[in-house]
């Protein structure tokens, strides 16, 4: 077992490898033949340097891509934490005319390919003024319907004991919804908040759409202005990549625990 764990390792990670010892390499070394991990001269000598990176932090704009990026994903993942729970409990607790039949809609919603909507969300977003604005980047994505459905899930899996014992003590709906059901699903929440985090910073199709102004590019954008007409840039592009990937590697290493208690908790129906 623990040799097929390590066969696996080596095949996900060799990629990344690669990747992080090729933004170490000369710019006239960077394709070799072979999978050689280092750059070599003639005299067989290791070559390494970091003018990649240097020239990467010269050509682009990384603490304001940096900046709006997480500007962008914060906003986001605040109201979908707020706004996907408060769906997501009253379809699991709220009993309503139609409840059902609503939810199984907005389900059906998830077989249509975000491509088909991505021309009507950008008339929306142009008659709204908010066409090349930051807001462009959060009004469509405040909720999801599959974080909706994975909340409802998490609280199912709450017993309804103790909510009905707080709405016999007078509390209101609301509040056994903000002091009770919120607080014992922690792990959904961060789960919820790490996959709105990763969606945003990802996301590259929308804002190339609906950005045009370089002052306001995410950092996806900004790593694609390394691309240009005839020319691609691979020294740089690997180098920027690295520095990209570092905000989510460091964000799985911290929560990946909450990560996995999150998914174990949702997958218990009371």
């Amino acid at each position: 077992l623990y040799f097929v764990l390590l066969f696996a390792s080596v095949i996900m990670l060799g990629p990344f490898l690669w990747q992080f010892f090729s933004s170490l390499k000369p710019q006239g070394h960077m394709f070799t033949k072979g999978l050689s991990l280092f750059a070599r001269d003639d005299s067989n000598k290791i070559l390494m340097t970091l003018d990649n990176y240097r020239e990467v932090f010269h050509e682009l704009k990384f603490l304001l891509y940096f900046w709006n990026t997480f500007l962008v994903a914060s906003v986001n993942i605040f109201l979908n934490i707020f706004l996907n729970s408060l769906a997501g409990y009253a379809f699991a607790r709220i009993r309503f005319p139609g409840r059902d039949t609503i939810f199984r809609l907005l389900l059906a919603t998830m077989m249509v390919p975000g491509t088909v909507l991505l021309i009507p969300q950008v008339y929306i977003i142009k008659n709204l003024g908010l066409y090349n604005q930051l807001g462009a980047l959060i009004l469509p994505f405040i909720m999801s319907i599959y974080n909706v459905f994975m909340m409802r899930q998490f609280f199912y899996s709450i017993p309804i004991s103790v909510e009905e014992s707080a709405l016999i003590d007078g509390a209101t709906r609301f509040q056994v919804f903000t002091r009770i059901a919120m607080p014992l699903v922690k792990p959904a929440l961060v789960t919820l908040g790490i996959m709105t985090f990763i969606w945003n910073y990802n996301n590259y199709l929308w804002p190339l759409v609906v950005i045009n102004d370089k002052l306001k590019y995410t950092i996806s954008l900004g790593m694609g202005q390394l691309i240009t007409v005839g020319q691609t840039k691979a020294h740089l592009m690997i180098a920027a990549s690295i520095i990209v990937s570092i905000p989510s590697i460091l964000v799985f290493l911290i929560f990946q625990k909450q990560i996995v208690s999150g998914i174990m908790a949702g997958s218990v129906k009371e």
